[in-house]
């Protein structure tokens, strides 16, 4: 497998570390990230298609991402 390396800020490789289940690798988090926007983008077009012009109120946006993050484990920071 090749290995490439990207600069990212201090404070996101922090925050990346912080999201690392223990044993996971930055790589890792990434990928499980990417995974779950695609998921969280592909439920809103299913949920919300037809009706573009609505906003998503952001109570339920937290909602969604809490149980994200309780499906894998984890706990807001």
């Amino acid at each position: 497998m090749a290995v490439t390396t990207i600069q990212i800020r201090t404070s996101t490789r922090d925050l990346l570390r912080a999201l690392a289940a223990k044993g996971e690798t930055y790589d890792d988090v990434i990928i499980e990230l990417a995974a779950a926007y695609d998921e969280f983008i592909n439920d809103l077009i299913e949920r919300y298609g037809e009706e573009k012009d609505e906003a998503i109120p952001m109570e339920e946006v937290f909602e969604r991402i809490d149980r994200v993050l309780a499906t894998r484990g984890r706990t807001k920071t």
